[in-house]
Formats: C-alpha cells, sequence, structure tokens
C-alpha cells in the first residue's frame, strides 16, 4: 500500500472512530449517565517492574500538527447517581455508580489494551465496557465477557 494511500485511510479510521465516540457519548448522557472524556492513560512500564501507574495524557503531535487532544485509555469516565434511602424513606447521601467506556469501530481491544483493562480490574476495580456500532444501534459488551467471563 502506497504512503498516500495509508495516510488516507488512517485519517478516514480517525474520523470514524471520532464520530463513534461522539455517538457513543450522546447515547450514555440519553441513558442519564454522566459522562466525562478520561483524560488520564495507564502506564504499564512505571518506574516499579511489574506495576502500572495512571499518567495525565499528552496531545498527539504528528507533522507539526495536533492530532489528537488527549488519547486516554478508556475513554469515558462514566456515572450514575443511585439514590439511597432510609428505613423511614429518606433520601440519604447519594451514591454513585461508576463505569469506564472504550469506543472500538471493531469492538476487540488489542494485547496492550487488553493488559490495560486488567490492570484497571485488578487496582480501580471499575467495570469496563467496549461500545461498538452494529447497524444504527450502539452496543455495549462487558470486558469481562469479552474474556469469557460472566458479569456479576
Amino acid at each position: 500500500m502506497k504512503t498516500e494511500d495509508r495516510k488516507k485511510l488512517a485519517s478516514k479510521t480517525r474520523k470514524k472512530g471520532k464520530e463513534l465516540e461522539k455517538e457513543v457519548q450522546r447515547d450514555l448522557e440519553k441513558r442519564g449517565w454522566v459522562v466525562i472524556k478520561f483524560n488520564k492513560n495507564i502506564d504499564l512500564n512505571g518506574p516499579i517492574p511489574n506495576e502500572g501507574r495512571l499518567i495525565d495524557c499528552k496531545p498527539f503531535f504528528f507533522g507539526g500538527r495536533i492530532q489528537m487532544m488527549s488519547g486516554g485509555f478508556p475513554d469515558f469516565l462514566c456515572f450514575l447517581k443511585i439514590p439511597l434511602y432510609t428505613p423511614e424513606g429518606i433520601e440519604s447521601l447519594p451514591a454513585f455508580h461508576l463505569q469506564l467506556v472504550e469506543s472500538k469501530i471493531s469492538g476487540k481491544l488489542d494485547k496492550i489494551e487488553k493488559d490495560k483493562c486488567k490492570w484497571i480490574e485488578e487496582n480501580l476495580h471499575i467495570p469496563i465496557f467496549i461500545a461498538t456500532k452494529e447497524g444504527k444501534e450502539i452496543v455495549y459488551k462487558s470486558y469481562k465477557a469479552e474474556r469469557g467471563e460472566t458479569t456479576k
């Protein structure tokens, strides 16, 4: 494949990815979730061997131009308020359900992303979902389901 063709393909793929992210964000907000762009990434090669850490994302430049403002993994941190009630029926302090969502056109994670998901599960204990588009509908699949585990 020629270099020019690769550049065009990369440009189209980036554009489709951004569009999918926007659609996923709108869909989650429509369902009542508060959606925040996750601007952190997991550094699996930190100063301590075999121990990851959260780091800030930096803008990605290519050819002197900014390509991506933040390439965080996963794409979104989402939370939903869950009202808790006392035995008297009075609403007590609110609780929140958290989840992380990664938008993928293919619906599949690569090895590095799987390693990052494993780190998130072991250290942050927040469920991770992979959002993809099937037809006109956005489908959310649990990362645990992708590994063949059942979700609780």
